[in-house]
């Protein structure tokens, strides 16, 4: 399924929220892009309280996928449940909810704002329309392995080997308080050093930890950033070291955007192996006699 569709399947399933909505075609009135018309035969009833959303995707250089989901609720002035109450649980549904589509990289929701808003009447005799527009932000999380030596590779390795209970892989993430999610994400190389035997690689990695609970999220901060420090030295997926120059963490910095962890670390480069054609036969002359090496 596509993000949208895995959007709709998780607002619909959920018991409160449908509750608070009126009955289209015997289900909840979520609708993905606009509303049918008030006047369609798929109404059991009353056509409000009711959903419709939009999710609108840009470009990003880093994550490749970024953008916001806007998502509409509709109320009457007279309806029972006011807008407020379906933006609630919305949002409780959907800030911090991690999607994995088909067709795109792992996403997450990030809520970023609530505007309440009033629509015009359809005639004299029609009610006031109320509502509220969520916006989320979407955050993608595509794969950051690259090739070896991996310093991304390497730090999930190491990681998933000494914490059993994080999850490394995004594409199999169901962040938990029980079990979190940790993201290692290559921010930038900032420094590569010439030696004779190949380079040395100077790396600046984001680590993101995805939990419900902030005290969870500040436990595994710390657990991670000592842990860290402490090593020194990871084990690469070739076998040789890499070398942790610099950590640090600020739990304040959003889990989903920026990341709480920060380090930097170094490993090298060997050169390629130089090839050349074997000799085939060899005549050596000298004043003691000669011969051939083959």
């Amino acid at each position: 399924m596509n993000l949208e569709e895995l959007i709709y399947q998780k607002l619909q399933q959920d018991a409160t929220l449908s509750d608070q909505l009126s009955v289209f075609a015997e289900l909840p009135a979520i609708f993905w892009g606009q509303a049918p018309e008030d006047t369609d035969e798929g109404w059991a009833n009353a056509q409000y309280p009711r959903v419709d959303y939009v999710a609108d995707r840009s470009w990003d250089p880093e994550r490749k996928v970024e953008g916001a989901l806007i998502l509409n609720v509709w109320c009457l002035v007279s309806s029972a449940i006011v807008p407020e109450a379906v933006e609630d649980r919305i949002r409780s549904l959907l800030d911090g909810a991690v999607f994995h589509p088909s067709d795109e990289p792992v996403t997450a929701l990030r809520w970023n704002r609530s505007d309440p808003f009033e629509a015009s009447n359809r005639g004299d005799g029609d009610e006031l329309v109320i509502g509220v527009t969520v916006s989320f932000d979407l955050l993608a999380f595509p794969a950051q392995t690259t090739y070896s030596p991996d310093p991304i590779a390497s730090l999930n390795a190491w990681a998933g080997d000494k914490y059993a209970e994080l999850q490394v892989d995004p594409a199999s993430w169901l962040p938990s308080d029980s079990s979190p999610a940790l993201y290692w994400r290559l921010s930038g190389v900032t420094a590569v050093e010439r030696t004779n035997w190949g380079i040395w690689v100077t790396v600046s990695v984001a680590g993101h930890i995805l939990a419900p609970s902030p005290t969870t999220r500040l436990n595994w901060i710390r657990e991670l950033v000592e842990a860290v420090a402490k090593a020194k030295r990871i084990r690469m997926d070739d076998g040789s070291p890499m070398f942790v120059t610099r950590v640090s963490a600020d739990s304040s910095q959003d889990s989903f955007r920026e990341g709480q962890i920060r380090l930097s670390s170094r490993f090298g480069v060997l050169n390629e192996a130089i090839t050349a054609e074997k000799l085939g036969q060899l005549t050596i002359n000298s004043d003691h006699g000669g011969g051939v090496v083959k």
